[in-house]
């Protein structure tokens, strides 16, 4: 159970990390 919560995590910690990069290029630009 403790390895799918870490997995999760990481899945949101990732979808977090995208955005902030995209929002982050798109600033600028």
């Amino acid at each position: 159970m403790v390895f799918w919560n870490l997995l999760a995590a990481q899945g949101v910690l990732a979808r977090c990390a995208v955005q902030f990069t995209s929002s982050r290029n798109h600033v600028w630009k």
